[in-house]
């Protein structure tokens, strides 16, 4: 008869004290020759939100379900399953293991604390019983090798502990640092950026980032000159230009990468779709590069926690009796506008105005005509003299402040070299959106009266 597995029972249960524990070195998960345990420790920590463990320990203890998994070897016991939790408490019971960032931290936080020095472990009978374990556990396999990115990381995550670029290419003996350095520097550069969303950003954020369309594209000669994009030969240390035209572009680049307008096989695979994709987006646009700047003056913004999935929330609703109105009103409603924010732009310009002609229309008091046509302008004029003349001081200023970005709206719909990014359509709503309650609530309020 077989036997259900039973881990509780054929695994032991031990205590053991943290300086008879060794971190994983195998979770290190490079072809490389120099693992050590400093390497892991700093590894956990930079990249891996080990202080945050740390923080979660201090405030409210080690919890009894949390109880690392280890193998013995040489007398000593080392983690598979558990490495943050024990780093953690690694550098709570002696902060000089931990990097310097965050030494000083730890030290203050353990003063008149007395640091936990002993904890229980599992002991597995090998490596390869854990790794089944994880494996059905997670059920997912336990060994993946690491994305490049995620490479670019752990390297740079040593320079920012004190160790220089040439150490790096000594000690790790590849000729792949200063290439690792360059894709670390361009990729915190894309996270710096003021003109992309919180989408973009989160996106961007992700180890599996699709770095290797950027790649594609900063490595490119042509590239690099149109943009102003300087690389240091030997340590791969980045510096572009201070300019707002380069930021500007930069947006574009990092935000057509996640919505996969260009992939490292269409759009730029070769070096003439590089230099059409890139001509594209400096039409009419100059970068200068006379001022530059290093990555290390580049500070990646904070993520938004909660980001908007739709632009126009659902209660807003057309009270004018006009189909058009309606049709367009609901379809921004569902648009996808940080895909397509240039469409979406464009449609709330139009439905603006639309709206605005209509209500004005509705309570009989028609926009005079200059010409042929009513031009957004006119409209946003004769509003704020109405809105003057019934003293709706608050209205009055919205139209007022809608003017002051109106003619980012004109351009995004006559001026082929100026594009919107998400955050540009966002803010827009953001800005009209009392208008459109007040003049939808008001209309429909005139009509009853009728």
């Amino acid at each position: 008869m077989k036997h259900i597995i039973n881990l509780q029972k054929d695994w032991k249960e031990i205590d053991v004290k943290l300086n008879d524990l060794l971190l994983d070195e195998e979770n290190i998960r490079l072809d490389i020759s120099n693992k050590t345990q400093d390497v892991v420790i700093n590894d956990l920590f930079i990249n891996e939100d080990a202080f945050q463990i740390l923080e979660s320990i201090y405030k409210n203890g080690l919890f009894p379900d949390e109880i690392p998994v280890a193998i013995e070897k040489n007398k000593k016991y080392i983690i598979i399953d558990g490495n943050r939790r024990t780093a953690s408490l690694k550098a709570m019971l002696n902060p000089s293991i931990a990097p310097k960032l965050y030494r000083q931290k730890i030290e203050k936080m353990m003063t008149g604390y007395t640091p936990i020095d002993k904890i229980k472990i599992i002991l597995a009978p090998s490596r390869n019983d854990v790794n089944k374990y994880l494996a059905a556990k997670h059920t997912k396999t336990t060994r993946r090798p690491w994305t490049a990115l995620r490479r670019a990381y752990f390297y740079y995550a040593q320079k920012e502990n004190g160790t220089s670029i040439e150490d790096l290419i000594k000690t790790y003996e590849i000729n792949d640092i200063p290439k690792y350095i360059k894709m670390y520097e361009m990729h915190k550069i894309a996270l710096s950026l003021d003109n992309i969303s919180d989408a973009v950003r989160l996106s961007v954020s992700s180890k599996n980032f699709e770095i290797s369309t950027l790649e594609r594209l900063y490595n490119d000669k042509y590239v690099q000159e149109q943009l102003g994009i300087s690389f240091n030969n030997t340590t791969g240390q980045v510096s572009v230009p201070d300019d707002s035209n380069f930021y500007l572009i930069y947006s574009k680049i990092i935000t057509d990468i996640v919505n996969k307008t260009i992939t490292s096989r269409e759009k730029i695979k070769d070096e003439s779709d590089r230099k059409i994709y890139i001509d594209g987006l400096l039409l009419g646009k100059k970068i200068l590069s006379t001022s530059k700047i290093g990555a290390d003056k580049f500070i990646p913004r904070k993520i938004k926690k909660n980001i908007r999935k739709n632009l126009i929330p659902e209660f807003i609703n057309s009270t004018l009796n006009s189909p058009t109105i309606e049709r367009v009103l609901e379809e921004l409603k569902t648009v996808q506008y940080r895909k397509f924010p240039n469409l979406s732009g464009d449609a709330l310009r139009s439905l603006l105005e639309a709206v605005l002609k209509k209500y004005f229309d509705r309570i009989g008091n028609p926009i005079p005509k200059k010409a042929k046509y009513t031009y957004l302008q006119d409209a946003l004029t004769h509003s704020k003299n109405h809105f003057i003349s019934i003293k709706n001081q608050e209205m009055k200023q919205i139209i007022e402040r809608i003017e002051s970005k109106k003619e980012f709206l004109e351009m995004i719909n006559h001026n082929p070299s100026v594009f919107a990014v998400p955050d540009d359509v966002e803010n827009m709503w953001d800005l009209m959106q009392e208008l459109f309650i007040f003049v939808f609530q008001d209309a429909k309020k005139y009509k009853n009266k009728k």
